[in-house]
């Protein structure tokens, strides 16, 4: 299956179902196009489509969210070890 000349297995999403990954495109490029207008007509939309779209930009705010939590938790432990490595002797630090 192909979306505007670009095939479903070329686009990266193959975890995806076809039809997540014909709406995700859909949407990306439909909003992108009516963002540059800045005007969006929400009820152009069915509620199937609506809630589809809403699932994909869940996936994404999880996925942002795991990635920011992974970031931060990455230099929470490097301070750590840094604070270790620094420390007074005879003192024992939190």
């Amino acid at each position: 299956m192909s979306w505007g000349g670009r095939s479903v297995a070329s686009s990266g999403y193959c975890s995806q179902d076809e039809s997540d990954v014909e709406l995700e495109h859909f949407f990306s490029a439909h909003i992108s196009f009516q963002c540059k207008a800045a005007i969006l007509q929400w009820d152009a939309f069915s509620l199937p489509e609506l809630s589809n779209f809403l699932r994909i930009l869940q996936r994404e705010e999880e996925e942002h969210m795991r990635l920011i939590a992974q970031r931060y938790s990455v230099a929470r432990d490097k301070l750590q070890e840094a604070l270790r490595s620094y420390g007074t002797p005879g003192w024992q630090g939190v």
